[in-house]
């Protein structure tokens, strides 16, 4: 570089390399648990279809909670632009408002917690809610992909 350019004010800080890889990780994690969202002929999406509309709004404003809440450890985004910090910070918490109970709801619809006394609540505590396969995803189970 010669003096009479200009600096790059753009430069790879640790934290660049960090948010990279977590988004990497992020994907990887999606196609390897998650392609039951894209492929609706995994058994798991016989599972969360009568909660799918309500997982959209879950799942919206939780990836949007996801990336606002890393926003608001920004500490130059805090002493330069306040404003802006505080309008994100406010989305943030109305999205957990909204993410959390969904979460909650759907979860006890689905998974029959003992906050709902039922029928079940006699028989032993299993690793995977009812429903739900446990271990493989094997359709021949017979616990696999069984509708209410």
């Amino acid at each position: 570089m010669t003096p009479d350019q200009p600096a790059s004010s753009w430069h790879i800080e640790p934290k660049h390399i960090l948010f990279g890889v977590l988004g990497l990780l992020m994907l990887f994690v999606i196609y390897n648990n998650e392609r039951f969202i894209i492929d609706h002929s995994d058994p798991l999406w016989t599972y969360y279809l009568p909660v799918r509309w309500l997982l959209v709004p879950h799942g919206l404003t939780g990836a949007i909670c996801l990336c606002l809440g890393a926003t608001q450890f920004s500490t130059r985004l805090r002493q330069r632009h306040a404003q802006v910090h505080r309008v994100l910070g406010r989305c943030y918490v109305i999205g957990v408002a909204i993410s959390a109970p969904l979460g909650i709801y759907i979860t006890m619809l689905r998974n029959e917690l003992v906050l709902r006394p039922s029928a079940s609540a006699s028989r032993p505590p299993s690793r995977a809610p009812r429903n739900m396969p446990s271990g493989t995803l094997d359709s021949t189970s017979p616990r696999c992909c069984a509708e209410r």
